[in-house]
């Protein structure tokens, strides 16, 4: 090889990458936009709570092995009842405006479904207690119990 082409392959692997590096220091890096957007409120000792109530409740009902279905549902209804007295301990109570909100929404899933009122309105209670913040029109499952 000449000593001309290894100038010219030298050049040719400086402009690379130079350009390579050119590209890499022109990127940028897009952040999103916190403050246009509204973030609902979260009760960190509400989250708190529920995540100390789910790891209680999972360790309440790990012996258990369901064989028949109805073992399953023994189960789940050991769960819900473990979680709701550890939030009692913590001094939560079920949210009276949950319970309104929620009663239209079991009784069109009773229609939907085929199912009884009480088993769509628990079925919805065990989804949303688990749940620390509630949304723009469904209010969140916990409330802080008022101290007399």
């Amino acid at each position: 090889m000449t000593t001309l082409k290894k100038t010219l392959l030298l050049i040719l692997l400086v402009l690379i990458l130079g350009g390579v590096f050119w590209v890499y220091t022109q990127q940028k890096v897009v952040e999103p936009n916190l403050k246009s957007q509204p973030q609902p409120i979260e009760n960190t000792a509400l989250k708190e709570a529920i995540n100390q109530c789910g790891d209680i409740t999972e360790r309440a009902a790990a012996h258990l092995v369901a064989v028949v279905e109805f073992q399953k549902l023994e189960i789940i209804g050991r769960k819900a009842r473990v979680f709701k007295m550890c939030m009692q301990d913590h001094d939560y109570i079920e949210n009276k405006d949950w319970l309104n909100y929620s009663q239209a929404m079991a009784e069109k899933t009773v229609i939907a479904n085929d199912v009884s009122l009480n088993e769509a309105l628990e079925n919805l209670r065990r989804a949303d207690m688990v749940i620390a913040k509630g949304e723009k029109d469904k209010p969140v499952y916990w409330v802080k119990k008022e101290k007399i």
